[in-house]
């Protein structure tokens, strides 16, 4: 049934809880003697729970911490993504703000274009 030895804090134990379940319910020991087992058995599981090394796992608590996981991934999933499209938006605004000085400069030089591009070449390596 359970070990006696204790299980290390980051390993819970399992056990198989329909069959205690079924013991301790349906046990109707006649004498002491048939039912120092059960006071055994009952105690152990008690101090066990109570030192926290038992921990029943239900099916429902499994469903949910796998949901968890599942939602914790997809928020990193998107959150990666939110960073991805926020540098690129930020990438297009620079680039638009060059055309824009471009075109200034264009205006203002009237046709030099090559000096003009040597200077946004600059400008983009100090960004």
């Amino acid at each position: 049934m359970l070990s006696s030895d204790p299980a290390p804090p980051s390993a819970p134990l399992s056990p198989q809880v329909e069959e205690m379940k079924k013991f301790v319910f349906e046990a109707k020991p006649r004498t002491r003697l048939d039912a120092y087992p059960l006071l055994c058995t009952t105690q152990d599981v008690m101090r066990r729970l109570a030192n926290k090394e038992i921990k029943i796992i239900s099916k429902r608590e499994n469903e949910l911490a796998s949901a968890l996981e599942k939602m914790t991934y997809e928020r990193d999933h998107l959150a990666h993504r939110l960073e991805l499209a926020q540098k690129e938006l930020h990438d297009e605004r620079i680039k638009a703000k060059l055309v824009s000085r471009m075109r200034t400069l264009e205006i203002r030089e009237g046709n030099c274009l090559p000096e003009i591009l040597q200077g946004i070449v600059c400008a983009c390596k100090q960004i």
